[in-house]
């Protein structure tokens, strides 16, 4: 597994050389928050998909959506 700093220069080394602080900041948050939420669904806290998609159909049926297309995966 990497350490932060590993995967901050690994980031870093991939962006252009005219990339602004804003994209670093933006990009280095981004990979953070990715990490972060791939430790959490290892540790088995995330929330199962079947249960995201049932929540997201009666939130648009709240709000007079159409329905979602099921997906299969």
């Amino acid at each position: 597994m990497e350490t932060a700093k590993q995967l901050a220069i690994k980031v870093l080394q991939a962006m252009p050389d005219d990339c602004t602080w804003e994209q670093v900041r933006y990009r280095i948050e981004l990979c953070a928050k990715i990490e972060i939420s791939e430790a959490e669904i290892d540790a088995g806290q995330g929330i199962p998909n079947e249960q995201v998609m049932q929540e997201m159909e009666q939130w648009l049926k709240s709000y007079g959506q159409p329905q979602l297309a099921s997906t299969s995966r």
